[in-house]
């Protein structure tokens, strides 16, 4: 089901980018015969959009349904609790589970040693994404309180994986210690994103990779001689934190 929806997502994609090409060729003709055929091309490509929108709609809710968990929808970061900064939080969405799997495999982590960190986890969709993927443990930090406590109850049934939802600002939590991946689906602005790569180079004491989905503000990373991009793609990138020079607390072995 949920391939399946995604292949009708990609041939909507791919008819509303044909009906934005022929609306953009119908306004730049002259006269007053191109009016009728950009007006219908508009109210076209309208229809198509509101498709698409309830076929992703469509497409979260089967992903809600595979994992017993109730995550679709947006919300935006007044509602339904306030932020102490309005401008330092965006607005929540549930990240697919194509985009979800392309930046986990981008990583190239190991997930049976790895702590999965989701930094503004929402409701939850992607940690019980983590859990089914393996990881040894799945950590999400949440500044909403009421999204916070939804995401306790969507990962509440359980599995082998044991998953922690804490309620609080992502520049100040505490790090996990070891291999880490840092999952961030563009939570918040580049302030606060500096903040959050300080703490999490601060306190790591492991190898770390930021799997970062809609990366919005890329160039806070790519700026920072800290991070190292690895991969990108359209949607996402993925940093590798850079190990200083000197012994770190998961080398093994003697000197």
């Amino acid at each position: 089901m949920v391939s399946r929806t995604h292949r009708l997502a990609d041939v909507l994609r791919a008819e509303r980018r044909r009906l934005a090409d022929d609306l953009h060729r119908s306004r730049s003709g002259l006269g007053e015969s191109g009016a009728p055929r950009a007006v219908a091309g508009f109210v076209v490509a309208k229809t198509v959009a509101l498709g698409h929108r309830c076929l992703r709609r469509a497409a979260e809710t089967a992903v809600d349904r595979r994992y017993g968990i109730r995550t679709a929808g947006m919300l935006r970061p007044d509602s339904p609790g306030d932020t102490p900064d309005p401008h330092a939080a965006y607005a929540y969405q549930p990240v697919g589970l194509r985009r979800f799997r392309a930046v986990v495999a981008a990583c190239a982590t190991t997930p049976s040693v790895t702590t999965f960190l989701d930094l503004g986890c929402g409701r939850g969709r992607a940690l019980a994404l983590a859990r089914a993927h393996g990881f040894a443990r799945v950590v999400g930090v949440e500044l909403d309180a009421e999204l916070a406590r939804t995401a306790r109850a969507n990962l509440a049934a359980g599995g082998s994986t044991a998953v922690v939802v804490h309620t609080g600002d992502a520049a100040t939590t505490t790090v996990p210690a070891g291999p880490l991946l840092v999952f961030l689906f563009n939570p918040f602005g580049p302030a606060v994103l500096r903040r959050v790569l300080d703490r999490v180079a601060e306190q790591a004491s492991g190898p770390v990779t930021v799997g970062y989905v809609n990366p919005v503000h890329r160039a806070v990373l790519d700026d920072d001689p800290r991070w190292e991009r690895t991969a990108t793609a359209r949607w996402w990138s993925v940093h590798r934190l850079r190990r200083p020079p000197g012994p770190h607390p998961d080398d093994t072995g003697s000197s």
